[in-house]
């Protein structure tokens, strides 16, 4: 009984040193998504303030439909 009590000890260790690795593992990530998701917000108020200074959305979708209007009509010359 002893020996397996002795096994059963080792083998909660084992199970406690890789729940510590894993919580380590994901506080990384954490880190990680969390830079990433600062890094995203800076990115996409950037493109806002662009789009603001550029004349707002008006003039954006306009280059849109025309770049979409261009490259149908490519592909119309081309088949």
């Amino acid at each position: 009984m002893s020996e397996g009590l002795t096994r059963l000890k080792d083998v909660s260790h084992r199970i406690a040193d890789e729940l510590d690795e894993h919580n380590r593992l994901l506080d990384d990530l954490d880190e990680d998504v969390a830079d990433t998701d600062s890094r995203i917000a800076f990115v996409t108020n950037q493109t806002k303030e662009l789009i603001a200074q550029s004349g707002g959305t008006k003039w954006f979708c306009l280059i849109l439909a025309l770049a979409v209007l261009a490259l149908f009509l490519f592909f119309l010359i081309i088949s």
